[in-house]
């Protein structure tokens, strides 16, 4: 590396000052590093030869630059020869310095598609990922932003082809952004990340039926097919079918299980462990719900005095209009009912 102001030869890239004239070095775009999912390529061989003879690539290859800014021309140039070079499938670059003034078309590169997040209300900053044709991409909203900190985060959910798909974030911390954001803004969406397609199946066992025959099973689909045959056609006779079809089912269902009841107890008759369980079976047992209250006790005991209270006075109201409709007197007068909180009673 040389010195623009004076000169000297042979400086190292971390060098931000020049150790002759003190003055300050024009920064180089960073060393990528790139990370390899997949098998690992040999020393004689190229990525470009790592296709298969069906012509697809059998390795995944992640880069990520600092580049300061993808709108300088040098920088973008040699962001695309690099493109090319390597044929990455994913190119994360941080300090993109985008906003919008500058299209997503003047910086695209060929055969990939761009995901920028932008810093608006302040010079520099930014994030942004070239992601390859071949794979489906998407930006998760919900994690990608820039918080208060300007601590920068974009979320991306890539997938090839039919393979699970895998989530991947882009960071950038300015200097102005404390360190404290790693904990408070990114380990809260990391973890929020790991909750992502997380489809978990529970298969439920249903109750045992040794009585369902292959014949039973062959008249259930059969009653499926005339069920979906309805549902496509809303035909009349369609849906005669199927509810003929569906008594059926119900009633081979039923006689198949008497039968094998009556069976099974005739074989255990002298076991009466043997039968019980078959009783337990053949009869469900209450479901044990314990009653849950919103309310405290006091005000529950006071809606049931208020409602229990009430009901010789709601009794009373048709027996009085009767009795004025027919000119009927009554011998006793009609009670009136006292109301007792529980803190009078107890």
């Amino acid at each position: 590396m040389q010195c623009p102001h004076c000169g000297s030869l042979d400086l190292l890239p971390r060098f931000k000052f020049c150790p002759e004239c003190s003055l300050p070095l024009p920064r180089a775009p960073s060393i990528p590093k790139a990370v390899d999912v997949g098998p690992k390529l040999n020393e004689n061989q190229s990525a470009a030869e790592t296709k298969s003879a069906s012509g697809e690539a059998s390795e995944v290859e992640l880069l990520h630059l600092n580049i300061r800014s993808p709108k300088d021309r040098t920088h973008l140039l040699e962001l695309r020869e690099l493109a090319s070079e390597r044929k990455s499938s994913i190119i994360t670059i941080s300090e993109t310095w985008l906003n919008t003034s500058v299209t997503s078309a003047e910086i695209q590169i060929s055969g990939y598609k761009l995901r920028r997040l932008d810093r608006l209300h302040k010079r520099g900053g930014g994030v942004c990922a070239y992601i390859h044709r071949d794979l489906k991409s998407s930006v998760i909203k919900d994690l990608s932003s820039i918080s208060d900190q300007n601590f920068h985060q974009l979320w991306l959910n890539v997938q090839y082809k039919k393979l699970k798909s895998v989530v991947i974030c882009v960071t950038y911390r300015p200097d102005d952004s404390p360190l404290s954001s790693f904990e408070e803004v990114l380990k809260p969406n990391y973890i929020q990340a790991l909750t992502l397609n997380n489809r978990s199946s529970f298969w439920i066992r249903g109750r045992p039926c040794p009585f369902v025959n292959k014949e039973i099973k062959d008249m259930i689909k059969f009653r499926d097919i005339l069920l979906k045959k309805f549902v496509q056609t809303c035909d009349e006779t369609d849906w005669c079918n199927f509810k003929q079809s569906r008594d059926r089912v119900m009633k081979m269902l039923g006689d198949a299980g008497n039968n094998y009841t009556f069976h099974d107890v005739q074989a255990n008759k002298n076991s009466p462990r043997a039968l019980w369980k078959i009783i337990n079976r053949a009869v469900p047992s209450k479901e044990n719900q314990q009653s849950s209250y919103t309310k405290d006790l006091s005000t529950i005991a006071n809606e049931l005095n208020l409602f229990f209270s009430k009901i010789g006075q709601n009794a009373a109201e048709p027996s009085q209009s009767l009795m004025e409709k027919n000119n009927i007197t009554a011998r006793l007068r009609l009670a009136i009912p006292i109301q007792a909180l529980t803190l009078q009673v107890f």
